[in-house]
């Protein structure tokens, strides 16, 4: 609540996240008091069957409400981070009965139906799922750790588990290859439709020179696919690298190391050109 003089104004009321109110020029408002209540929220913890957390990782969420008097319903979802003991926190503003279900690369788990009353507090949710940890290349990769061939360039691609921008790097050098250069759209959709849309880092960087971005191949930039959701003016500090995913296109994002997504990308996919096979010289008659 707001309190001027002898007047507490209330947020909240009629629906309203907020109060406005208006103060005629050259007047002086004092003594304004704020007061601050914890908001209501569910705290769950993630972990495999063995009691191992899901750690630092990101996972979708799905909340599902009813009044507990029935007469009303809703439901929200989105993604969240685990922190390092595997806890996420989801506010809501509504009491009522509430179910929890995440997911996190095929694996799933759900809760039974916890009651919230206004002003409470519930945080000592523990979602199971039903595996032991699974090798995060396992999860990242699956059966794309090969090289492919994409029949309309002859160029062969493969994804590769990587700790960061730099680590993919290095690996594509050990393979002889690079990371993956998009010349059209073609080739973007064959991508996505190969390796799906989690987040993988590409070989587009503006490092040399801001705001000039270039393929780490030497290829000439001819064919962009940025998310219109993060215009690449809309930096959080220096975003020199380029990942691909989140969406059914595969749109690309630009990130730094203050950007929220910077830990999102897992893989990489690299890109090297097919060597002709050898001719077999031909046999003197």
């Amino acid at each position: 609540s707001l309190k001027i003089g002898q007047m507490t104004f209330h947020p909240g009321i009629f629906g309203f996240r907020g109060t406005a109110f208006s103060i005629e020029p050259g007047a002086h408002i004092e003594n304004v008091e704020v007061a601050a209540r914890p908001r209501m929220r569910i705290r769950g913890r993630v972990v495999f069957a063995d009691g191992t957390p899901l750690a630092n990782e990101q996972i979708r969420y799905n909340v599902q409400r009813r009044d507990f008097d029935g007469s009303g319903s809703g439901s929200s979802s989105g993604g969240v981070e685990t922190d390092n003991a595997g806890y996420f926190v989801k506010y809501v503003d509504e009491p009522g009965f509430y179910t929890v279900e995440v997911n996190f690369r095929g694996l799933s788990a759900k809760s039974d139906p916890l009651s919230l009353k206004a002003g409470q507090r519930y945080d000592d949710l523990v979602l199971t799922f039903n595996s032991d940890p699974i090798p995060i290349e396992q999860l990242l990769l699956g059966d794309k750790e090969v090289w492919m061939e994409n029949p309309e360039n002859g160029h062969s691609y493969k994804r590769v588990h990587c700790q960061s921008w730099e680590d993919a790097q290095a690996k594509a050098i050990a393979e002889d290859a690079h990371l993956v250069a998009i010349n059209d759209e073609a080739e973007q959709q064959w991508l996505v439709e190969t390796f799906g849309t989690q987040p993988s880092w590409i070989g587009l960087t503006d490092l040399k020179t801001e705001g000039e971005w270039q393929w780490t191949s030497g290829e000439p930039v001819t064919y962009t696919n940025w998310t219109p959701h993060k215009p690449i003016t809309a930096r959080t500090g220096d975003e020199d690298y380029a990942f691909m995913g989140l969406s059914a296109k595969g749109e690309w994002r630009s990130v730094g190391p203050k950007s929220p997504e910077w830990r999102m990308p897992r893989t990489a996919i690299l890109e090297k050109i097919k060597s002709p096979a050898p001719k077999t010289p031909a046999k003197k008659e």
